[in-house]
């Protein structure tokens, strides 16, 4: 469901240095920005460093942003606020009285300086050779964006990160190890007070995800 095919997951960053150089994607009305296409690993820098001293203003996605945006696209899953922060997965599971590898993560990372989703489970750690061999790049090619960089690229601040909604859609990978059909998981729900319950068919029906071994394996065998 959710578009993975665009060039660009960045909102315009050269409309702000220049409005001529934007220009208007026909199917959607979005704008696609034509220096982030030829340099990417630039644009992120710049898009952080003109949000952060006000040159572009964009503003931060909260829960109703992201059930307005799970109403419009009919996605079955409902927001649930245990009532008490819950930033991490220890205290995401606690909160719910859940195990915490049905509490999913949901990570930014820039692959040759375009951002991307990985979707994890529980405190598994993401192995970053299997990110690399997914995503067919080298590992000095791939790192995590910092806070900053994931919030100002999707709108939402880390902590309450989800798996969709974000500015614009974001190519993902979810760990096959963890994340099968036929689960309740709940995820980041767009604030760290907020958790989003839903299916895993559903969640990978609606991100279009593809499905790699991305985390050391659980049953403690050899992870490649």
């Amino acid at each position: 469901m959710q578009d993975s095919t665009s060039s660009s997951a960045f909102p315009c960053v050269c409309a702000a240095r220049s409005p001529r150089s934007a220009r208007a994607a026909p199917a959607t009305g979005a704008t696609v920005c034509p220096w982030v296409e030829r340099c990417p690993r630039a644009a992120v820098a710049t898009l952080v460093r003109m949000t952060a001293t006000g040159q572009v203003r964009l503003p931060d996605l909260d829960d109703d942003d992201l059930m307005a945006w799970v109403t419009r696209h009919g996605v079955a899953a409902r927001l649930v606020a245990p009532g008490v922060p819950t930033p991490t997965v220890p205290e995401a599971a606690a909160a719910l009285g859940v195990r915490p590898e049905q509490v999913l993560k949901s990570l930014v990372f820039l692959v040759a300086g375009e951002p991307r989703l990985v979707i994890a489970a529980g405190e598994d750690r993401v192995r970053y050779p299997a990110l690399a061999a997914a995503w067919g790049v080298g590992r000095r090619q791939l790192r995590m964006a910092t806070p900053e960089e994931a919030q100002a690229l999707s709108g939402y601040a880390v902590g309450g990160m989800p798996p969709f909604g974000h500015r614009e859609p974001l190519q993902t990978l979810v760990d096959a190890r963890r994340i099968v059909s036929g689960l309740r998981v709940y995820a980041g729900g767009g604030t760290r007070s907020a958790l989003l319950e839903l299916e895993t068919d559903e969640l990978l029906r609606v991100t279009g995800a593809r499905s790699e071994p991305l985390t050391d394996d659980p049953d403690g065998g050899d992870p490649a």
